[in-house]
């Protein structure tokens, strides 16, 4: 029975946060069109993004801070389409990613033989969930959507490597409209420079109240863009 309660709380407070909680709490600007020269990630060889990554306890406490280098290593062809490897600086087996900017947005593999997922799109579509990867509950042996949906554009937001207009995201893992994850992630998007803010958000122990879990903010990058 509790966690009943607990699923349909959480599927309010999703709908609470999909609908306009979220959008209002941060004071999200109106809708406005992006330049339609940009690309949200710029993929160069040697573009790379540093963030510094903080950790918090239920209480907002912050209790451990690292850093993270996001680099644009090389780049490869695949099925006759160009796509760059993104370096994530984690220690050996390194992590590799695999991006391409289509006319759609930004698209991504995790091996070059893998299926690609959208992970932005282009032009940002407005209140609209897509699909952005999946989600494994071992307790259930059931796989869910993790969803992405763009709820605003310019966006002020200002962070150590200096001050950008942005995109706002959601992310959620959902079973069609229900969604089950007690977590809830809020992304910011810089036009022509790539991720600027992520903060991720958890249940806390003993209520359905969200607390700020992980934050990641951009602290240091370079992004060249080449006109072909």
């Amino acid at each position: 029975m509790k966690n009943q309660i607990v699923i349909v709380l959480l599927v309010v407070l999703a709908g609470c946060v999909l609908n306009s909680c979220i959008k209002d709490s941060l004071g999200l600007d109106v809708f406005e069109k992006i330049p339609h020269e940009a690309v949200i990630l710029p993929l160069e060889i040697g573009n790379y993004w540093r963030y510094k990554i903080t950790l918090y306890n239920e209480d907002n406490k912050s209790k451990e801070e690292s850093e993270q280098l996001y680099t644009i290593i090389d780049k490869i062809s695949i099925n006759e389409e160009i796509w760059y490897i993104q370096d994530q600086g984690l220690p050996p087996p390194s992590v590799l990613t695999y991006l391409t900017n289509r006319n759609d947005g930004l698209w991504q593999k995790s091996t070059p033989n893998s299926e690609p997922l959208r992970i932005t799109q282009y032009p940002v579509v407005y209140d609209k969930s897509f699909k952005v990867g999946s989600f494994f509950n071992p307790s259930e042996n059931k796989y869910y959507d993790i969803k992405r949906e763009a709820v605003s554009v310019n966006n002020l937001i200002n962070t150590q490597a200096g001050r950008f207009k942005t995109i706002c995201y959601l992310d959620f893992v959902a079973d069609g409209d229900i969604i089950y994850q007690d977590t809830l992630n809020i992304i910011f998007y810089a036009p022509n420079k790539g991720l600027i803010l992520r903060m991720r958000y958890k249940q806390k122990t003993h209520n359905n109240e969200l607390y700020l879990y992980e934050r990641w903010e951009l602290i240091e990058y370079n992004t060249k863009i080449l006109h072909r």
